[in-house]
């Protein structure tokens, strides 16, 4: 038995495999999933968590149950006696993932904060976060905001655009927020920008940090 993370498919060993062994392949759980799993874990340490801080927490994270598992714990151990999980603490405490500071990465462009937006990708490198997997963070941001400003124009209720969109019912808002701060227009070029970027990093054109600083002032 052996394990691959992300096989290509369109290998003939992927393919040989498929047609001559068992091939089973474990999806992560969805947030709302793991949501109401945060909720019963808590509740098993004798601790309260609303269902929205439930679900803003799981978006903080990674959809990794072990990792999340890790987190509550440390929460649990910050608290004490204290038997009400507070947005605050859940803040305070919790290692944002990668995904997280992207979007606060763009929140802060989208209100032209460069110096947050600058501290933001520090945090990313120092993270060890490889640029071309920033810039297509980056890049599926700014796609994601395109998307609301079309599902906003057709009227398209909240709970229907977390799903079109794959997020959680609870960023809706925020989504919106950041989305209002562009146009289409914009956004679109902003897109076509990130590809263009990304592209140069991988063919050595230009420093990957500069070019994604580059990215922010255009950004920004």
């Amino acid at each position: 038995m052996f394990t691959h993370t992300e096989p290509d498919k369109r290998t003939s060993l992927y393919k040989s495999l498929k047609k001559y062994a068992m091939v089973v392949e474990c999806e992560w759980q969805k947030a709302d999933a793991l949501a109401k799993w945060v909720v019963k874990v808590f509740a098993s340490y004798n601790k309260k968590i609303s269902a929205n801080d439930a679900a803003f927490l799981v978006n903080l994270l990674d959809p990794d149950m072990t990792l999340i598992y890790h987190e509550i714990e440390k929460i649990v151990c910050y608290m004490g006696e204290k038997t009400q999980v507070t947005r605050d603490v859940i803040t305070d405490i919790v290692s944002r993932s990668s995904k997280a500071k992207v979007f606060d990465l763009i929140d802060a462009m989208s209100q032209r904060r460069m110096s947050d937006a600058l501290k933001i990708m520090d945090e990313l490198i120092e993270l060890k976060e490889p640029v071309p997997l920033i810039m297509a963070m980056i890049g599926r941001q700014l796609f994601i905001l395109l998307k609301m400003k079309r599902l906003e124009q057709k009227r398209v209720p909240p709970p229907e655009m977390a799903k079109l969109l794959g997020i959680m019912p609870y960023f809706i808002d925020k989504t919106r927020k950041q989305a209002a701060n562009f146009s289409a227009d914009v956004l679109k070029r902003l897109a076509y920008k990130c590809a263009e970027t990304d592209l140069a990093v991988k063919t050595g054109q230009i420093d990957g940090r500069l070019a994604i600083e580059l990215l922010l002032m255009e950004i920004s």
